[in-house]
């Protein structure tokens, strides 16, 4: 709780210098600041919402003016889910989207349990976006120190005649094999608009 002031005399140090020590350990994540909310009292929605859609689990997060600290609450909540159900060497497989990548990118698990990670779908676009499924199963699989498996596909191809050539292809008929192991699957569930992923890189239109 010290002020920059107090650290310099601390540390004999200028302020200059210990404002650019604080800037490059925020920079780097060597610290990090985090806001922790205490938890909306959403139990009993909850509840409600599992026994009228049949469902074993539901989580609410309360929305913030900020759309990424929503995400990083989801992604915090998806963390202890994890924790608990994801058992040593299991296969997960993984969708894309906006979401999606967030999850892959805000998560911090407990437990390590060398998860394979599985994309569930093609990628979409030429540029290195971060919600296209490489990254996602990559960032995934790094936070289990696990392993990721790579597709190099389209996720929407042009014609029925290229997807019957790639599915003959058997470097992916080996990937393919590997979702029949897939035990979890992670896929997000976002509106049909012109916000959606696949209409904001321009592989569908309105």
């Amino acid at each position: 709780n010290f002020n920059q002031r107090e650290i310099a005399e601390k540390l004999n140090l200028s302020r200059i210098k210990v404002n650019r020590y604080i800037n490059y350990a925020r920079k780097n994540n060597i610290v990090e600041i985090q806001l922790n909310i205490p938890p909306q009292e959403n139990a009993p929605l909850e509840l409600a919402i599992e026994q009228n859609f049949g469902l074993n689990e539901c989580r609410i997060v309360a929305t913030s003016a900020n759309p990424e600290a929503t995400l990083k609450l989801m992604a915090l909540e998806l963390s202890t889910i994890f924790d608990r159900i994801i058992r040593k060497n299991d296969y997960l497989g993984v969708s894309w989207g906006t979401t999606i990548e967030a999850m892959a990118k805000y998560i911090r698990v407990k437990k390590k349990k060398d998860l394979k990670v599985i994309p569930i779908t093609g990628g979409a676009g030429i540029e290195g976006s971060g919600r296209f499924s490489n990254f996602v199963t990559k960032a995934i699989a790094d936070q289990f120190d696990g392993m990721s498996y790579m597709i190099n596909v389209p996720a929407v191809l042009d014609t029925k005649e290229a997807r019957i050539i790639i599915e003959k292809d058997k470097q992916l008929k080996i990937l393919f094999d590997l979702t029949k192991r897939i035990s979890i699957v992670l896929v997000g569930i976002g509106d049909i608009s012109t916000e959606m992923s696949l209409c904001k890189i321009g592989v569908l239109k309105k």
